[in-house]
C-alpha cells in the first residue's frame, strides 16, 4: 500500500475527528481542537492512503523556543502495527530538525505499551510522569512525558 503524507486540510476534520473517536475511547480531542491547531498554525499532518484518498491517520507538532512538542499522533484501527505510526513519526522529527529544534517531546498514557515501543524505538527516553494528565472514563490516568534529544 502506497501511502503520502500531506498537510492537514479544513476539510479533512470530519476523517480526523472519526479517526481520533475510534483510537482515543474515553476523551478523544474535538473537532474544535483540531481547528484551533490549524489556525493556530501547529504543523498538522494527514498520512493518506494514496490511490484511494483516504485518511489513515495524522501528527500534529507544535515548535517554540527550540524545543517541539507532538500534540497527537493516531492511526486509524485496522491500520495499525503496520509501520504507519513510525512513518508519520519520522515525518514530525524530520520537520523537527528542519525547523533547528533541539529537543521533542510527547506525553502517552502509561498503559499505552505499544505507543512507548514506538517512541522507544525512535529514541524517545521517559523523563517523567504526569499524574492524572489524561481524562478516563474510569477517572484519570497518569502519562509517560518522553523526549527525543536531536543532533
Amino acid at each position: 500500500m502506497a501511502v503520502i503524507i500531506r498537510e492537514m486540510r479544513q476539510e479533512d476534520l470530519d476523517s480526523v475527528t472519526d479517526i481520533e473517536s475510534q483510537v482515543t475511547f474515553d476523551t478523544p480531542w474535538s473537532r474544535r481542537i483540531f481547528e484551533d491547531c490549524l489556525n493556530i498554525g501547529h504543523s498538522c499532518w494527514i498520512l493518506e492512503e494514496d490511490q484511494l484518498n483516504e485518511v489513515l491517520g495524522f501528527g500534529l507538532l507544535s515548535a517554540a523556543a527550540e524545543e517541539g512538542h507532538i500534540l497527537n499522533l493516531c492511526i486509524k484501527q485496522g491500520h495499525q502495527r503496520k509501520g504507519l505510526g513510525s512513518k508519520m513519526l519520522a515525518h514530525l522529527v524530520s520537520l523537527a530538525k528542519d525547523k533547528t529544534l533541539k529537543q521533542i517531546y510527547l506525553e502517552v498514557s502509561v498503559d499505552n505499551t505499544e505507543a512507548i515501543k514506538l517512541y522507544q524505538k525512535w529514541g524517545f527516553v521517559p523523563i517523567g510522569i504526569r499524574h492524572g494528565y489524561y481524562h478516563a472514563l474510569d477517572g484519570r490516568r497518569d502519562a509517560w512525558v518522553m523526549a527525543l534529544v536531536l543532533k
